[in-house]
């Protein structure tokens, strides 16, 4: 999915939430000026740190800003995003998928801050 289009649907999903830029950026840590860059296709986001947060975010799952079967699976996400050519059996999909969740976590986890910030989202958005 080329950047514009991914941030077409960041901004459909923003505003058939009713939220603004402003809300959006404070409810993902990030201020409104890159949203707007999201929105426009002028900043790419980085699908391990920042792209769980956006879908929470969002009330969306990480996988519904790539086809519209909503998989809700953010290392197919990742998956695509290095890969955006390659078409990927459903099974090669989950293969590859077992394989790097356990990986990202344990990013997440060595980081205090990214953890912080994940835990303290999570505190947030009551899950």
């Amino acid at each position: 999915m080329e950047a514009y289009e991914f941030g077409q649907k960041i901004r459909e999903r923003r505003e058939s939430l009713g939220m603004s830029q402003h809300q959006l950026a404070a409810k993902i840590g990030i201020d409104q000026g890159k949203v707007s860059m999201l929105e426009k296709g002028a900043r790419k986001i980085d699908v391990v740190k920042e792209l769980p947060i956006l879908a929470r975010a969002l009330n969306c799952s990480v996988g519904w800003f790539y086809d519209e079967k909503g998989d809700s699976v953010p290392a197919h996400a990742l998956v695509k995003q290095f890969f955006p050519d390659v078409e990927f059996s459903e099974l090669d999909l989950k293969r590859v998928a077992k394989f790097i969740e356990p990986i990202v976590e344990s990013y997440v986890k060595a980081d205090p801050a990214l953890n912080e910030k994940v835990l303290n989202h999570n505190k947030v958005s009551g899950e």
